[in-house]
């Protein structure tokens, strides 16, 4: 059975074409305006899919990236005061080898006394040091005060962690007991500095009594720049990770610019042949489409 084609089916067959040519030359319209190869799921849904997967990383990327970067002022912050907490034990333990000198008067010691408190003084400042007010060496107990100015500790053994990746978790924090109240909160730093002050005021003693705190001196000391090489260690990784997470950020970037973004200069090229193709049809139709009666009739 032959199908009659009539003037009707052409000039409908003519119109769906000619809608076909206008949506195709919208679509790369609105990708030169807009920079994107996707508008609408159906465009691409494999793209589509794609570029979901990567804005859902890089969402993930950049919040552990946020997190390094927190955690690493957090690191610095604390070892810059457990340095200076170093360099003031260190002047203390001089001051102590001077005292130990049976040719010092008592002026003299009252001197290096004075001193020792101005720096226990400081000591305390910096085991107070705060971020955002929030207390560093407090453990978890980050919004009240650690240290008093009796020496009374208040922090807790808490650590705080943030995470940097899946299951992947660094300690932001120095639990300040381990460093200011050490060995116990009878014997703490600022329990020694206050006992060893005393003992310069105190008539009564001899210089021999002073070397035993200069021992004392010596093991805060040390517990304290064991902690400088654990806060070393923690600065090194974290920085390996944010240079990781940041080469993941740019990677991912990339990937979704190549899913998502258009290539400018063959949208034009292909919006050209569009345009070119629209015109042929518009000449064809012209040559197609009969006149009418209404025609003639004008």
């Amino acid at each position: 059975m032959v199908t009659r084609v009539t003037q009707q089916m052409l000039n409908n067959t003519f119109m769906r074409n000619l809608e076909s040519s206008y949506r195709q030359m919208e679509k790369f319209q609105n990708q030169l305006s807009t920079g994107k190869a996707i508008h609408r799921p159906g465009d691409n849904p494999v793209l589509v899919a794609r570029s979901m997967y990567y804005r859902s990383n890089q969402v993930e990327v950049q919040k552990y990236a946020e997190n390094a970067y927190e955690a690493k002022l957090w690191l610095e912050q604390t070892e810059g005061a457990v340095s200076d907490s170093v360099q003031v034990l260190h002047r203390v333990r001089e001051l102590m080898v001077q005292a130990s000198n049976d040719t010092l008067d008592g002026d003299a010691k009252e001197a290096i006394a004075k001193e020792i408190q101005e720096l226990r003084d400081h000591l305390l400042q910096l085991s107070n040091t705060s971020i955002a007010g929030r207390y560093i060496f407090g453990g978890t107990n980050t919004l009240v005060q650690p240290a008093e100015k009796d020496g009374a500790w208040n922090g807790n053994l808490g650590e705080i962690k943030l995470e940097l990746g899946d299951r992947n978790y660094v300690t932001v924090n120095t639990v300040g007991a381990k460093l200011f109240d050490y060995p116990d909160k009878n014997n703490n730093v600022f329990k020694l500095l206050d006992n060893i002050t005393a003992t310069l005021r105190d008539p009564k003693n001899e210089s021999t009594e002073i070397s035993p705190f200069i021992t004392k001196v010596t093991e805060q000391i040390n517990n304290m720049v064991d902690e400088q090489a654990n806060l070393g260690a923690r600065e090194n990784r974290l920085d390996f990770t944010i240079n990781r997470l940041e080469s993941l950020n740019i990677s991912l970037q990339s990937a979704r610019s190549d899913a998502e973004d258009v290539n400018i200069a063959r949208v034009i090229t292909d919006l050209q042949s569009q345009e070119n193709v629209y015109r042929a049809a518009l000449s064809a139709g012209a040559r197609i489409i009969q006149p009418s009666l209404n025609d003639f009739l004008r």
